[in-house]
């Protein structure tokens, strides 16, 4: 994941059973990754199931 502030990379923060939130490794902000969007494509298959 990439980080929306300064483009670092974001990694999940926590014990593995239970990950709470995301962390960037350059700048330290908590949970500000850049949502990806889910293509058109994918979608258009879900909608004909």
């Amino acid at each position: 994941m990439i980080c929306a502030s300064c483009g670092g990379l974001v990694e999940w923060q926590g014990p593995m059973s239970n990950l709470t939130h995301t962390l960037c490794l350059s700048c330290g902000a908590i949970n500000n990754q850049v949502v990806e969007e889910p293509e058109e494509e994918y979608l258009e298959d879900e909608d004909r199931e």
